[in-house]
């Protein structure tokens, strides 16, 4: 690992320490995962805003339902006074652990971001529009770069995909870390989401 121009020794030991008190049960064990009832111990937010976005949200969901990971995370989800039938969809997963579900008089999105927001209680934030979904091991893959390297943010990959589900486009963004922000050497893209 390097900071700057110098190179820097990894603890692996002391990570492993930090890891071991932030992750709920030991990915490794036979114990079954149980989610955190503590706000202390969730490390991720998952906010998404939803307006009128029927046809998408279920896939959404059930792909932040789905993750493969070990690490305590919420979802939070603002209806932005749909008028379609996602408010009903979202009735069918309000009693879901983890999930908190709400609806506002129709704002606009960055006001629905930010009510979503101010319900945060993990250590890092991400913001997933509604028409999109996750992989299965984005939470863990994210999660674990963030902390093995006490990043201020992470980015992954991410595709383009059609109705249909076909990859249009692929942004592969190349393993970095970066002390500071120097446009030469950085490639965050400006978009929120993947973050």
């Amino acid at each position: 690992m390097t900071g700057g121009d110098q190179k820097v020794k990894l603890d692996e030991k002391a990570l492993e320490n930090k890891v071991a008190k932030i992750r709920p049960y030991n990915r490794f064990s036979s114990q079954t995962l149980t989610w955190p009832d503590s706000e202390t111990d969730i490390l991720l937010s998952i906010i998404v805003p939803v307006y009128n976005v029927e046809k998408y949200l279920a896939k959404y969901i059930d792909s932040t339902i789905d993750q493969k990971t070990s690490y305590a995370y919420e979802v939070i989800i603002t209806d932005d006074g749909s008028t379609d039938s996602s408010a009903a969809i979202l009735a069918g997963y309000a009693n879901r652990p983890r999930f908190t579900i709400f609806r506002i008089k129709n704002s606009g999105l960055s006001v629905t971001r930010n009510e979503g927001l101010k319900r945060a209680r993990g250590k890092y934030v991400m913001f997933v529009d509604s028409d999109d979904y996750i992989s299965d091991n984005c939470v863990e893959t994210l999660l674990s770069r963030a902390l093995q390297h006490d990043a201020d943010i992470v980015q992954g990959s991410y595709c383009t995909v059609d109705v249909e589900n076909n990859v249009q486009r692929k942004q592969i963004f190349k393993d970095a870390v970066l002390t500071g922000a120097d446009p030469d050497k950085i490639e965050l893209s400006g978009m929120r989401g993947g973050k």
